[in-house]
């Protein structure tokens, strides 16, 4: 029978191996009129292309970037919180 370390190593050498299989989506900053200001304005979220276009009515600023697809859409489908930073980032989750 197998130690109680044993399990727990394996099971943090099955959460490392699950995570390098994490599926990726590519999300973009984008823009979104003010009608306030008359003026386009950036978001503080980002968003899918099809997100971008079909629910905020907006469009994409700059290249994408891929993301865990388990960072997008947990408040509003197919965009990110507000301030999100990858976890690629100097300094990845949400920004204060």
């Amino acid at each position: 029978m197998p130690s109680e370390g044993a399990n727990a190593n394996a099971e943090k050498c099955a959460n490392l191996d699950r995570s390098r299989d994490m599926t990726k989506i590519t999300v973009y900053h984008f823009e979104v009129w003010d009608s306030v200001n008359d003026q386009m304005a950036r978001s503080k979220r980002m968003g899918t292309p099809d997100a971008i276009k079909n629910t905020a009515h907006g469009r994409e600023v700059g290249q994408g970037i891929d993301v865990d697809a388990a960072d997008v859409g947990t408040e509003i489908a197919g965009f990110t919180v507000r301030n999100y930073r990858p976890s690629g980032s100097g300094n990845p989750g949400v920004m204060p």
